[in-house]
């Protein structure tokens, strides 16, 4: 099997699990990068090389392994895990509504805080 449906597949199993993928195959190596569709600006690119035990393995863009490539169920899982691990740290601040905003200003200006 070729690189690319390896990446290919990886990119089938993490949509399963709610994980945007993208193709980057003009590159060397051919990559797949991989983000939440919530936090399209972070995430990983992914791609493929020999492993710990000379099969090809699912690598991070760190260097990290991840997965061998016949395990791509276990690849997709750890994949989206760590992807929804970093979900409060890069989504941004939620806001208080105007109503809410509004309210506690006047309860302040009215002495009430």
């Amino acid at each position: 099997m070729k690189v690319t449906e390896h990446l290919d597949a990886l990119g089938r199993a993490l949509a399963l699990r709610g994980v945007s993928s993208v193709p980057k195959y003009d590159q060397i190596p051919p990559r797949q990068r991989v983000f939440l569709p919530e936090t399209p600006r972070f995430g990983d690119s992914l791609h493929v090389e020999d492993g710990p035990d000379g099969e090809p393995w699912f690598y991070s863009s760190t260097g990290a392994p991840l997965a061998p490539v016949r395990d791509v169920t276990h690849a997709a899982e750890r994949i989206a895990r760590e992807l929804a691990a970093y979900l409060p740290v890069v989504r941004p601040p939620q806001h208080h509504s105007g109503a809410v905003a509004r309210a506690s200003r006047k309860g302040i200006r009215d002495g009430q805080a």
